[in-house]
C-alpha cells in the first residue's frame, strides 16, 4: 500500500469514527428511554441496543435512532 492510500485510508477511518461520536447523543437518549420505559439498568439498557444491532447487522447508532423515532420498537427485550 503507497503512502497516498494509506493517508486516504486512515482520513476515511477519521471521518467514519467522527460521525459515529456525532451520534453518540442519540444513543444516550435511547439508553435513557429503555431505562425509564423499561427498568433497565445501564447495562443491561446497553446490552438490549448492542444485541440488537448485532442481529440486525446494523450500528447501534442506527438501531437508537430507529427506537428513538418510533420505527424500531425492540419487541424482543425487556
Amino acid at each position: 500500500m503507497s503512502i497516498h492510500e494509506e493517508r486516504h485510508e486512515a482520513e476515511r477511518r477519521i471521518a467514519y469514527l467522527e460521525e459515529r461520536l456525532k451520534l453518540r447523543p442519540v444513543v444516550f437518549a435511547a439508553l435513557a428511554r429503555l431505562k425509564e420505559e423499561r427498568g433497565f439498568d445501564d447495562d443491561r439498557a446497553y446490552a438490549a441496543l448492542r444485541d440488537c444491532a448485532m442481529r440486525r447487522r446494523m450500528p447501534i447508532e442506527q438501531i437508537a435512532a430507529f427506537f428513538l423515532g418510533g420505527s424500531e420498537p425492540l419487541r424482543e427485550v425487556g
